[in-house]
């Protein structure tokens, strides 16, 4: 695990499931950007959806610390509708994450953004994933 006292910038990477499902065809994952506080990925996510079974379908963005020599570290998580109709705008938006041992609740866009940020760190030994697509 990363010495988090010697306040090291987090390697940041995002997990996205497609839910309901933790099925390895609904996951993503994005490449991780090395010793950044505030990364940006500007990469697609993709899924093939019909447009009728998209109010029943959510999004979960979990992001994670990339640990090359241990276990990667859970920074945060938020799950988002996609009947939501303020997420398919197409207009960029920012989501508060969670700490990623917290109950798992549907965040809505439109809600106002707790400006005060904390950093939240958790250990999840269960994070070892292999043979899902990553983001291109």
């Amino acid at each position: 695990m990363r010495d988090h006292t010697r306040r090291l910038a987090p390697n940041p990477f995002v997990k996205i499931y497609l839910l309901p499902g933790r099925k390895v065809s609904n996951k993503r994952r994005t490449r991780f950007v090395p010793c950044s506080t505030n990364p940006e990925w500007n990469q697609i996510v993709e899924w093939q959806v019909s447009p009728m079974a998209l109010t029943s379908l959510f999004l979960e963005f979990s992001v994670w610390d990339y640990d090359r020599l241990s276990e990667n570290n859970a920074l945060g998580q938020v799950i988002v509708s996609l009947a939501d109709h303020n997420l398919l705008s197409g207009q960029p938006c920012w989501l508060a994450l969670q700490p990623s041992d917290a109950r798992p609740t549907v965040q809505q866009l439109n809600a106002p953004l707790d400006t005060q940020r904390t950093h939240v760190y958790h250990y999840n030994p269960a994070s070892l994933d292999i043979g899902y697509p990553a983001i291109n």
